[in-house]
């Protein structure tokens, strides 16, 4: 069966549709506004009031910054429950509150070896689990009790029948995964 569709375009030059309102940049901190320079007290003003009659945006989830730059790049601390497969750079802060014995296993495939961790943050849990060469990599690394920053590990839909938590997603520990203990005095500077 052939459906053929007659389309004719109709050229009718660009204009504008409804009423196009450009953003404003957000106003500089105060000490900027108080500058001897006039024209930045002024703008500042402007910018103030145009960003003011425009819809605020919705809120996200809160996001922290590090303390500082590991591997060289920046990061947003991102909250358990804002966890998705569909997110490549995060950085989750969450203390272990349970830790597994390594396990091994032998079937038609293969053997193995894995361990389990539950990690929590203010927004909730998630499991995490290592696999073999992993295991030996980042078991020893991990206590219970202490926080941790964790990055570059995958983000999977959980299998909920290996585990209790409520959270859809868990995290499996890849090679390149990141673990880096949170020392006190970062812990109490970014209220842990």
């Amino acid at each position: 069966m052939i459906i053929v569709l007659a389309l004719q375009v109709f050229d009718h030059g660009r204009r504008k549709i409804g009423n196009p309102v450009a953003i404003a940049a957000p106003a500089p901190p105060p000490e900027e506004a108080t500058a001897s320079n006039g024209a930045n007290v002024a703008a500042s003003s402007s910018t103030t009031t145009t960003a003011q009659s425009q819809p605020q945006p919705q809120a996200q989830p809160p996001r922290q910054q590090p303390p500082a730059q590991r591997g060289g790049r920046p990061g947003s601390i991102y909250p358990i429950e804002g966890l998705s497969p569909y997110q490549n750079n995060w950085t989750i802060k969450a203390r272990v509150v349970q830790k597994s014995d390594v396990k091994t296993w032998s079937n038609q495939r293969g053997e193995g070896k894995l361990f389990n961790v539950t990690l929590m943050d203010e927004s909730g849990e998630i499991r995490g689990t290592g696999f073999n060469q992993v295991v030996d990599e980042l078991y020893d690394k991990l206590d219970e009790g202490k926080v941790y920053f964790v990055s570059k590990a995958r983000v999977n839909l959980a299998k909920k029948k290996f585990s209790n938590l409520s959270n859809d997603y868990e995290l499996s520990f890849e090679k390149n995964t990141e673990i880096e203990e949170v020392s006190n005095r970062v812990q109490y500077l970014i209220g842990s």
